[in-house]
């Protein structure tokens, strides 16, 4: 093992899944190490390549925070050399294994710095062999950036739709979706507006209790921080599936007949 091995430990979750079709396909989500970083990023990167390697003819969707840029804005010119040389690393690692990196709609950006006033486009997904046969032609697709939750928040939530023709369920298909539109049933990012003061103040007695623990070392930050969001998360997609005040939940409307006939009746 190399000195830097056991720091790439979380860094790549690989899920080898099957479609209804039977197509088998790999996803991936990495969270690469910092700019700063170098000989770390390289040992992740490394580590991706001889897994793909290991099976190049593999259909693969790969996304996550790769920490390098296609373009950047607001850096310290100090740093150009530094960024330069990773964005350029992160390029060559696409270009060499036949990827196709999907493009990020025009003008948005993924990764903020509101200290410093910089922005950069961090967060990628990249696919290999999505083509289906021959004669299948390839949608062009890009990715939404969706800026949602706190106003604190560094990193954007991304969606796009890759793949349709090949990895698309074809029975029960919802007709009528749009290349990049967010699916999500348990968390969609447009009811967060309603529920944030809500989702505060519902978790901040369990926020003050978790911070106590890792004052007191109880448990370590990292251990902290997964509780917190652990509960986020779920506090967030119970509050979503509650209608707002003074509306009833549709399901229940058939049932109001049969209530008011049994009070009659008695």
């Amino acid at each position: 093992m190399s000195a830097l091995e056991h720091m790439t430990q979380g860094r790549v979750l690989w899920l080898e899944a099957q479609t209804h079709d039977n197509v088998s396909i790999s996803i991936v989500n990495v969270h690469q190490a910092t700019a700063k970083q170098n000989d770390l990023q390289r040992q992740v990167t490394y580590l991706l390549r001889a897994m793909m390697d290991a099976a190049l003819m593999q259909r693969r969707i790969m996304g996550g925070d790769f920490n390098a840029a296609l373009s950047r804005y607001g850096y310290a010119q100090s740093t150009c050399a530094l960024y330069d040389k990773v964005d350029k690393f992160f390029q060559d690692f696409v270009h060499s294994t036949h990827g196709t990196l999907t493009l990020i709609e025009s003008e948005a950006h993924t990764r903020r710095d509101l200290l410093r006033g910089s922005n950069a486009s961090l967060d990628h997904i990249i696919t290999w062999n999505l083509m289906c046969m021959k004669t299948c032609t390839m949608q062009s697709s890009t990715i939404k950036v969706h800026w949602v939750g706190a106003e604190c928040n560094d990193h954007a939530l991304i969606s796009c739709t890759v793949g349709e023709k090949l990895l698309m369920y074809r029975k029960g298909r919802v007709v009528g979706g749009r290349p990049g539109e967010l699916k999500l049933k348990k968390t969609d990012p447009k009811q967060l507006p309603r529920i944030q003061s809500k989702l505060k103040v519902t978790t901040s007695s369990i926020a003050q209790e978790i911070r106590r623990s890792f004052t007191v070392g109880e448990c370590s930050a990292e251990q902290a921080m997964m509780q917190m969001i652990a509960v986020r998360v779920t506090t967030a997609r119970q509050l979503m599936h509650r209608k707002s005040e003074g509306r009833r939940n549709p399901r229940f409307r058939n049932e109001a007949p049969a209530e008011a006939e049994n009070k009659s009746g008695s």
